[in-house]
């Protein structure tokens, strides 16, 4: 299933796609003629940044990876009929990873689905995210995971 998961950058960093997405915020804004990021003939990517909740209140509390002790997950990209388009490897036994950026996609609706995994193997984080919606330019949303164990 690799053919699938090289279309997905796993682990750039939220600082690196928030910039790259500023750039273009910004020359949008400026009104730059000829300012373009990459190649406009690419395709647009559709980015999605994790944040990984560290509390069981029903306070949400921001977190990473690390700092929520999420060890491994599982995720599925469905398109807006319901279909998936991409998937976890190696049936979802994947290391945690701070988002996604998925090429190759073709305009539309999009949800994900996440569920995070603790050093005992037990799914504590889980979350849905709708409405992530890729039309012309890129796109990055935020996905909170939320804790949903002890």
């Amino acid at each position: 299933m690799a053919d699938a998961f090289s279309k997905t950058v796993v682990g750039m960093t939220t600082r690196a796609r928030r910039f790259a997405l500023g750039c273009g915020i910004a020359c949008a804004l400026l009104g730059a003629s000829g300012c373009v990021l990459g190649n406009n003939s690419d395709p647009p990517v559709l980015s999605v940044d994790l944040l990984w909740d560290e509390s069981t209140s029903s306070h949400f509390s921001e977190g990473t990876c690390e700092s929520a002790d999420v060890v491994w997950m599982e995720w599925a990209l469905k398109d807006e009929d319901g279909h998936t388009v991409r998937k976890s490897e190696k049936g979802g036994n994947e290391d945690c990873q701070p988002g996604f950026d998925f090429f190759d996609l073709d305009a539309g609706n999009y949800s994900i689905t996440v569920t995070g995994y603790d050093t005992n193997d037990q799914a504590l984080w889980s979350s849905k995210c709708t409405d992530l919606l890729l039309e012309r330019f890129d796109s990055l949303y935020e996905c909170r995971v939320d804790q949903t164990g002890p």
